[in-house]
Order: structure tokens, then C-alpha cells, then sequence
């Protein structure tokens, strides 16, 4: 008897791009502004707070009005602290969130920048949880 197994097929809003760029963070923020065609513009820093300490992540993001998409780019490393401690090889996250998940970004398009090294589309079951919520960003 053959079986059919059902498979849940919700997409997550978001689009997540690992980045590994050798440049300062504001200067690949700066190169993909230029590249991308996208004004990104600082923003509140990504938080989160417990007992003993706040750890901060810079952010920097463009609302696109036409398409109804965000996108912004997250630093992995802070300070003290990296947000993804299971790709601690990354610098910034490309995060591109959509509710109607047309998604404008793809994975030829950001590595085609020049002073990007490596770049990989990071899936969910790659972050923790905890990560995967705090980036995920309305």
C-alpha cells in the first residue's frame, strides 16, 4: 500500500542571507547600499536583555513601501557577544521580510557583489531558536 506522507509548507516571511565580508561592517553595509540599489539607514540595535548583561547588535534597514518589503542587514558579532554562535564565521546577516513572500533577493544576486566573500542562504534549521526570532524583523 503506498503511503503519502503531508509535509507542512508555510514558508517563513523572512529570507536570511549569511554574509562573510573581509570590510568593515559599515563599509559592506555602504558597498550594499551601492550594489543593491537598497538605502538602507541605521536603526535600533537588536537586543536582548537578561539578568546580568544587554547585549546589542547593530542594524540597519530600508522599508520598501512599493513591494511591502523590509530589509536589513544585522551584525553578527557585537562587542562581547555573537548572535549566531553556530555560524560564528559569519559578520552580517541580509535579512529580506515579506508576508507575501515575493522576495526581490536571491542568493545570485547578493553574491554577485564583489567584496562579499562568501554568502549562503541560511535556512531555520541552521539557527537556534532564539536567533531565529531575534531576527526576525516586521
Amino acid at each position: 500500500m503506498k503511503r503519502h506522507v503531508l509535509k507542512d509548507t508555510q514558508e517563513h516571511p523572512n529570507r536570511i542571507y549569511g554574509l562573510v565580508c573581509a570590510k568593515p561592517f559599515t563599509q559592506m553595509v555602504w558597498n550594499l547600499c551601492e550594489m543593491l540599489d537598497i538605502p538602507f539607514e541605521r536603526d535600533i540595535d537588536i537586543t536582548l536583555k537578561n539578568k546580568t548583561e544587554t547585549k546589542h547588535w547593530p542594524r540597519f534597514t530600508f522599508f520598501d513601501e512599493d513591494m511591502e518589503t523590509t530589509y536589513s542587514i544585522v551584525k553578527n558579532k557585537g562587542v562581547d557577544n555573537i548572535l549566531a554562535p553556530e555560524l560564528r564565521n559569519v559578520d552580517a546577516f541580509l535579512i529580506e521580510t515579506n508576508h507575501s513572500l515575493t522576495f526581490q533577493l536571491s542568493l545570485d544576486k547578493v553574491s554577485q557583489t564583489s567584496f562579499i566573500d562568501f554568502c549562503f542562504e541560511v535556512t531555520p534549521k541552521m539557527i537556534n531558536e532564539e536567533t531565529d526570532l531575534l531576527l526576525y524583523i516586521d
